[in-house]
C-alpha cells in the first residue's frame, strides 16, 4: 500500500509532467534571438548589383531602408540590405577581419521570423534571406565569396506584419557548392558560425523602383525540443520511479525491522544489526547481550489495562535508550524489543566490567517509579547477560545463553541480573538432562501415582481424592513434581504426561469402578497451563472418558492460578468446553498468582484451594491471616465456589477453618500422599460418624 508520502510525491511528478508540457506548448520554453535589440549597432550595408543603382539608404534602430532602381533588367541585377553580425570598426564602418572568425551560432534555433517589406514593378516578387557561414573548412577570411550561402526564398507580403520561416526549408545554394567545389558533407545546411545575413532580391524582371524595408529579423526556437522534452520527463519519471523504489525498499526493511510499538528493533532488526557489525570486529573483540523482562508485567496488564501496559514498555524503551545513549560508545550499542515485555540489548567491542556498570545503572534507574499517565509504576526487570564472539557465535546462540543467565536471575528473586557462566551452563544442562529423562520417562510409562485425600470439614469424609504424578525413573531420582512439571512445560513434553497421567487414573478407575462407585468420591488430576492453548486437549479428553466408560461427574481437573496469567479468549473457550463434558473445574494454589476476584468470575471453575502460604501461620492469634481467609471464604461462598484448604498440618488450623465455614480440607494432618492400596484402606476404614481418622503414615 502507497504511504501518504508516496501519493504526494507522484501527484507532484504528475503536476511537473503537466507543467512541462503545457509550458512547451504556449511556448513559455521558447527562446529567441532579436537582430536589432541584441546588435542595436550592428554594421547595415546595400547590397548593389548589375544595373542596380542606389537612390536612397536609411538605417536607424527601428528599421533599415533601401530604394533602388533597376535600368537593365536583361542583365544580372540585384538590391539588398546586408546585416554584420561580427565585429567592424564603428569609427570607419569598415568591417574587423575578425567578423569572419567571430559569428553567432543559431544552431539552437528552429526558425527566424521575419519582418520585411518589398515594392516592386511587378507584385508579389520574391526575396532571398540568406544566411552567411564561416568555417575554416570551406572559408577564407576576406574573401565574402567563400563563405556559406544558406538560403531561403519567401515573398514578402505587405498586409502582413511578420513571417515565420523553418530553418527546414534553407538551403544550400548550387552555385555556390560548384563554384568552391564543396563536397558531400561540407554542403550541408550549417548555421553554426554566422557572420553575415543577407536579405536580397530574386530575378528582377522589370525595370523601375524597388524599395526593400527590414524591420526585424527574430530567430525563435525551444530551448528543449518535443523529444528532447519527452526524453527527459521520461528520464525523470525513471529516476522518480527508482528513487521510490529505493526508498519503499528502505521503508519496508525499516518497518520490517522495527517494533511498531516502541519504534526500537525489533528481532529481526537487531539480528541483522549485530551480524553486519561482527563483520567489523578485528581477532579478540568481543561483545555482550544483555535479555531482560518485566517482572510482573501480566500483573500491570491485569491491574491497569493494556493500554497502560504499552504506555509501559514504551517508557521503559525510551529510559534505557536514554541510559545507553550516555555510555562513550553508543554507537556500538543496539537496543531492541523481540516480543511482549522482552527486550534485547547487543553491545560491541565491551568487557564484563563495562557490561555490569550498564546493567547496573539500568537496574538503578528502574529501581525508582515510573510516571504512565500520571500513575507511578513501581516494576522490576530480571537481566541474562552473555558474552559472545561475533566471528564464532550467532546472534541466537548469545541469546539462548542470556536467556538461560536470565531464568537463573529470576530463580534467585527477580530484579537482579546474572552473567552466563559455568554454573547457569551447568543449571541448564541439568534441566535438559531432567527434560530427556522425562521423555524417556513418559516414553517407557515409568511413572507412578500417589493419592491424597481430600477431606469435608464437617464429618471428615473423604469427599475427593487428588492424583499426585511419581516418578523414579534413572536420572529422576530426587527430582520432585515441583521441579520436573516446570521443565516437562518448559521443554515442550508436559502434554505428553498430562494424557499420560489422566489416561493411568481413568484406567485404574475403570479396574476399580466398583469402589469409586460406591464410595462417590471425586477424582482431582492436575494439568498444565499449556493445555489452555492445545485445541486438541478436549478431543483427546472425551475420548478417554468414553474409552474407560467414565463418569465426567467423577472428575475434577486443576490447573494453578498462575496459568491464568496468559489466559485469552482461547483458553476460556478450552476450558468452557472441558466443563460442558460434565467435568468439573479447580483453581489451584490461589493466592500465588495476581487474579483478582471479580477475575474469577469471568474464567468457568467451581472450586477454589486455597494455597499453603496462607495456611502455614494461622492461628488463634494470627487476625490478619483470618480475615484474609474469612475473605476469601465469603467471596467464593457468593460465587458458588467450593473451597479447599491446602497444607493443613495442625489441629488448630484444621478448628478454625472448619469454624470460619472452609468446604474441604487437605495435609498431612490428614494424610499424606499413599498408594493406592492405602487410600482403599482408608476409605474402608471410614466410620461415617466424623470422628478425626489418623493420619496414614
Amino acid at each position: 500500500m502507497f504511504s501518504d508520502f508516496n501519493v504526494k510525491a507522484i501527484l507532484i511528478m504528475l503536476l511537473f509532467t503537466c507543467a512541462a508540457i503545457g509550458a512547451h506548448e504556449y511556448g513559455l520554453l521558447d527562446t529567441s534571438f532579436d537582430i536589432r535589440a541584441e546588435n542595436p549597432d550592428m554594421l547595415k550595408t546595400p547590397i548593389i548589383e548589375g544595373s542596380a543603382v542606389k537612390s536612397e539608404f536609411i538605417a536607424t534602430e527601428q528599421s533599415t531602408r533601401l530604394n533602388c532602381s533597376i535600368t537593365d533588367k536583361s542583365s544580372f541585377s540585384m538590391c539588398g540590405i546586408s546585416l554584420l553580425i561580427g565585429l567592424h570598426d564603428e569609427a570607419s564602418d569598415t568591417i574587423d577581419p575578425l567578423s569572419f572568425f567571430k559569428g553567432k551560432d543559431f544552431s539552437k534555433y528552429d526558425k527566424v521570423e521575419l519582418a520585411v517589406e518589398y515594392s516592386s514593378p511587378i507584385p508579389d516578387q520574391r526575396m532571398r534571406f540568406t544566411l552567411r557561414n564561416y568555417d575554416q573548412k570551406y572559408s577564407i577570411p576576406n574573401d565574402f565569396v567563400s563563405l556559406k550561402f544558406n538560403s531561403v526564398l519567401f515573398t514578402p507580403k505587405s498586409n502582413v506584419q511578420s513571417q515565420t520561416i523553418p530553418f527546414t526549408s534553407f538551403r544550400v545554394e548550387d552555385w555556390w557548392i560548384k563554384e568552391r567545389n564543396i563536397g558531400f558533407e561540407d554542403a550541408q545546411v550549417d548555421i553554426s558560425n554566422i557572420v553575415f545575413i543577407e536579405i536580397i532580391t530574386d530575378k528582377i524582371d522589370a525595370n523601375g523602383d524597388h524599395s526593400i524595408v527590414v524591420r526585424d529579423v527574430i530567430f525563435r526556437g525551444q530551448m528543449i525540443s518535443d523529444l528532447t522534452l519527452f526524453q527527459v520527463i521520461l528520464v525523470c519519471w525513471l529516476i522518480f520511479i527508482i528513487a521510490l523504489v529505493l526508498r519503499q525498499t528502505a521503508h519496508l526493511k525499516h518497518i520490517s525491522n522495527t517494533d511498531a510499538l516502541t519504534k526500537l528493533m525489533n528481532r529481526r532488526g537487531i539480528s541483522d544489526w549485530t551480524n553486519r557489525a561482527s563483520a567489523t570486529f578485528v581477532s579478540k573483540q568481543k561483545g555482550v547481550l544483555f535479555y531482560f523482562d518485566i517482572d510482573g508485567f501480566k500483573k500491570v496488564n491485569d491491574t491497569h489495562g493494556h493500554a497502560l501496559g504499552d504506555d509501559l514498555l514504551c517508557a521503559l524503551g525510551k529510559i534505557v535508550g536514554e541510559i545507553l545513549k550516555e555510555y562513550e560508545d553508543s554507537n556500538n550499542i543496539a537496543f531492541s524489543r523481540l516480543a511482549g515485555d522482552e527486550f534485547v540489548i547487543v553491545a560491541n567491542r565491551i568487557d564484563k566490567q563495562q557490561a555490569d556498570t550498564i546493567a547496573a545503572s539500568i537496574l538503578k534507574k528502574l529501581s525508582s517509579p515510573i510516571n504512565i499517565n500520571n500513575r507511578l509504576l513501581k516494576v522490576g526487570v530480571s537481566m541474562g547477560l552473555s558474552s559472545f564472539d561475533p566471528i564464532i557465535d550467532t546472534f541466537d546462540e548469545a541469546l539462548s545463553r542470556a536467556d538461560s543467565a536470565m531464568y537463573c536471575a529470576k530463580r534467585d528473586g527477580k530484579n537482579r541480573y546474572r552473567f552466563f557462566d559455568d554454573h547457569v551452563r551447568d543449571v541448564i544442562y541439568r534441566r535438559k538432562q531432567i527434560a530427556e529423562s522425562i521423555r524417556k520417562a513418559a516414553e517407557n510409562n515409568e511413572f507412578s501415582m500417589a493419592y491424597m485425600p481430600i477431606f469435608k470439614a464437617k464429618n471428615l469424609y473423604i469427599q475427593k481424592v487428588e492424583v499426585l504424578l511419581r516418578c523414579h525413573a534413572p536420572g529422576l531420582d530426587g527430582v520432585g513434581p515441583d521441579e520436573f512439571i516446570p521443565i516437562a512445560e518448559e521443554f515442550g513434553v508436559i502434554q505428553n504426561i498430562d494424557l499420560l497421567v489422566i489416561e493411568t487414573t481413568f484406567r485404574h478407575m475403570y479396574r476399580h469402578q466398583k469402589v469409586f462407585r460406591n464410595s462417590n468420591i471425586k477424582v482431582c488430576i492436575n494439568i498444565s497451563a499449556k493445555e489452555l492453548n492445545n485445541v486438541h486437549f478436549v478431543s483427546s479428553l472425551k475420548a478417554l472418558l468414553t474409552d474407560y466408560r467414565i463418569d465426567p461427574q467423577q472428575i475434577e481437573l486443576e490447573i494453578t492460578e498462575t496459568s491464568l496469567v496468559e489466559i485469552d479468549s482461547q483458553s476460556i473457550s478450552i476450558l468452557n468446553d472441558i466443563r460442558n463434558t460434565g467435568i468439573s473445574l479447580a483453581l489451584d494454589d490461589f493466592g500465588t498468582g495476581y487474579t483478582a476476584f471479580s477475575q474469577i468470575i469471568e474464567y468457568p471453575i467451581d472450586c477454589l484451594k486455597i494455597d499453603k502460604s496462607f495456611i502455614d501461620d494461622l492461628h488463634p492469634d494470627n487476625t490478619v491471616k483470618r480475615t484474609m481467609i474469612s475473605s476469601i471464604l465469603a467471596i467464593a461462598k457468593s460465587y458458588n465456589l467450593e473451597t479447599v484448604a491446602e497444607g493443613i498440618e495442625k489441629d488448630e488450623q484444621f478448628k478454625l477453618l472448619k469454624e470460619m465455614g472452609c468446604d474441604c480440607i487437605q495435609g498431612y494432618l490428614l494424610s499424606k500422599p499413599i498408594s493406592w492400596a492405602h487410600f482403599k484402606t482408608l476409605l474402608e476404614d471410614q466410620d461415617g460418624k466424623g470422628n478425626l481418622i489418623k493420619v496414614v503414615p
